[in-house]
């Protein structure tokens, strides 16, 4: 049977709410304070290597990751999170990667960065005058090793691993970094992260 010319074709009336974002929002979390605390729960080896690190300043860092916009925006947010972990390797590119941010500006606080720079040139076979050091390097950063699995091939997963194990004695140096490169190399994010890590435990084993 034909419908009728004059009835009408009814449509789903769909409402649809759209919400203006502020240009102060540089970081991907529309409800800031209960996003972040379930990106907290669910990165736990990354949270709980900064819980490590910060020690007794960890539940003044807990209370700044879970404020709200109203109480710092998202750049200052920012800024006070990098003065808080700056020092502690690949720290600051990890979290920002996991909040989505979104930097229109230089950073404020470009002296604090100045150090991670001078990573870039360290000496990754001084991390091998400390083999206990080296040792337990997979337990100690265990979100380096969570973004090399996720990145790396299993072979080149457990060649990394055999490098960073007593039975790499046996390479020279040279060999040693030469295969370090060949694991971590393609993957220029990570190399960083790793020299990051090396100068930062040469650092504590000097202090």
């Amino acid at each position: 049977m034909a419908m009728p010319q004059d009835t009408p074709l009814l449509s789903p009336c769909i409402d649809i709410q759209a919400q203006r974002i502020p240009d102060t929002m540089l970081v991907a979390l529309l409800n800031r304070p209960d996003e972040m605390q379930e990106l907290v729960k669910r990165n736990q080896p990354f949270f709980g290597t900064l819980r490590g690190h910060l020690d007794t300043r960890w539940s003044s860092f807990s209370k700044t990751l879970l404020c709200s916009r109203d109480q710092m925006p998202d750049r200052a947010w920012m800024a006070s999170i990098e003065r808080a972990i700056h020092h502690v390797p690949g720290a600051v590119i990890t979290f920002k990667e996991l909040v989505g941010y979104m930097d229109d500006e230089p950073s404020d606080h470009a002296s604090d960065d100045a150090p991670e720079c001078e990573f870039l040139h360290v000496d990754l076979c001084q991390l091998r005058r400390n083999p206990s050091s080296m040792h337990r390097l997979p337990t100690s950063y265990p979100q380096f090793m969570i973004n090399c699995q996720q990145a790396l091939t299993d072979d080149a997963v457990a060649k990394f691993d055999a490098l960073l194990s007593p039975e790499s004695a046996k390479l020279s140096d040279d060999e040693w970094k030469h295969e370090i490169n060949l694991c971590l190399g393609p993957h220029a994010n990570l190399l960083d992260q790793f020299k990051e890590i090396v100068a930062y435990e040469i650092e504590e084993a000097d202090n």
